[in-house]
């Protein structure tokens, strides 16, 4: 239910179906995806709440559930849920400033993105620069999103046709004026690069913030796992993990609430999710073990999610990291 009495300054994106993520969103929304056991897009509202930004979270696929998993991070939230075919990236910004949601300048995130990006800079930044949109970006040799000059994209590439295209890539968070949400078809299914981002560019209307923060991506199986990792790297994170970060030799693993891993069980990069097990004579690296898994003596678990059972894989491309 949303509340009508109040705006949001930010909208977090959180409908997606997460179909590159199945079969693990087929039990679990793509935005309560366990990333050592905190909900995906919690990443995104920790940023917000610290910047002390209301934010708007839309929801579709196990809505309910995607609700239960992220409210604790946002309990001053707004809540939109979506029906079975979403609104799109684009027309859920425009289905909200039509309902009277949005301040007149927002924060928008994907709730698939980790990133130590400050959203409150973000909208200082935007407003100074007069544009309808500001993003974060970063270079790329390859698969660009923009061509930047002088602050601003000058060229919308679409990676669908240009692969190849040495730029910038748009990171996936961004500001906007309500004003620019008028290039958005007034009905049916709209993204936010075709529909938003496209059009101001070629306007003059899209200004950019170049950075060289690590950004996360966890739109793939493989990203997934990336993500795993790169979090227990930069261990202390923001939200905090409610199981324990350990040392093991050659690096680090986590052990989720419940879970139990016999000694000499987990290697570098192990995760073992909440109330999984992992029985003596195992050995897990690089690896994911799915919340209330068990992994038998004798399985060499490496470099993929243990899921069901069974070693779930994903093209060892190091998609994720942006």
């Amino acid at each position: 239910m949303i509340n009508r009495a109040t705006r949001a300054g930010a909208v977090l994106l959180a409908a997606g179906r997460g179909t590159r993520l199945r079969p693990l969103t087929d039990v679990v929304p793509k935005p309560a995806l366990p990333l050592l056991d905190v909900p995906l897009a919690a990443f995104g509202l920790e940023s917000l709440r610290r910047a002390a930004i209301r934010p708007l979270i839309n929801l579709s696929h196990l809505a309910a559930s995607a609700e239960r998993a992220l409210r604790p991070f946002a309990p001053e939230g707004l809540w939109l849920n979506e029906p079975p075919e979403p609104f799109g990236t684009a027309g859920t910004l425009r289905e909200a400033d039509a309902r009277g949601l949005l301040d007149p300048t927002f924060v928008v995130w994907n709730g698939d993105v980790v990133a130590d990006v400050h959203p409150g800079e973000l909208l200082e930044e935007h407003r100074r620069s007069g544009a309808g949109a500001t993003i974060v970006v970063h270079p790329v040799n390859a698969g660009a999103d923009f061509v930047v000059a002088g602050g601003r994209a000058t060229s919308f590439i679409d990676r669908r046709e240009r692969m190849d295209a040495p730029g910038v890539r748009f990171a996936g968070i961004s500001a906007m004026s309500s004003s620019a949400l008028s290039v958005i078809p007034s009905a049916g299914p709209a993204g936010i690069g075709e529909s938003i981002l496209r059009p101001l560019t070629e306007s003059g209307e899209v200004a950019v913030v170049v950075t060289d923060v690590p950004v996360l991506d966890v739109g793939t199986v493989g990203a997934f796992l990336v993500a795993s990792q790169r979090l227990l790297d930069r261990h202390p994170v923001a939200p905090r993990p409610p199981g324990a970060v350990t040392g093991v030799p050659g690096g680090r693993a986590y052990l989720g609430p419940g879970s139990r891993a016999a000694s000499g069980v987990m290697g570098p990069g192990a995760v073992l999710l909440r109330a999984s097990v992992a029985e003596a004579g195992a050995r897990i690296e690089r690896a994911v073990v799915w919340p209330g898994d068990h992994v038998a003596a004798g399985a060499l678990v490496e470099d993929c999610v243990w899921f069901k059972g069974r070693p779930l894989r994903a093209p060892a491309d190091g998609a994720g990291a942006r």
